[in-house]
């Protein structure tokens, strides 16, 4: 940051507050020390969470295959067997981490 010598201290501008996508990234300094930055982790594990539904519909779907004109049981069970993981996951990792003034 640049001072100028003619400004007195409080005049000084400040560093420049980040907003949106911005604010959860940390400096590349830091993220090579201490790991993956918030939106990182929340990619790679929604990555995570599609490759092993797409894995266990592939799996569930040989092993029960459905025939022509009928419902596809197998891609429905592994779907819900799917959003009661991912319900269970939220509701333990809200009850885990304390919420902020801007959770909802």
């Amino acid at each position: 940051m640049n001072v100028d010598p003619q400004l007195k201290g409080s005049e000084q501008p400040g560093p420049v507050p980040l907003a949106g996508a911005e604010a959860n990234r940390r400096p590349a300094a830091e993220v090579g020390r201490r790991g993956l930055d918030v939106a990182r982790v929340r990619l790679l594990s929604i990555l995570a969470g599609g490759a092993a539904g797409a894995i266990a519909r592939g799996g569930v779907g040989q092993a029960l295959p459905h025939h022509g004109g009928s419902w596809p049981w197998a891609t429905f069970s592994v779907n819900l067997a799917g959003a009661y993981v991912l319900a269970w996951s939220t509701t333990r990792l809200a009850e885990r981490v304390a919420p902020t003034r801007y959770w909802r």
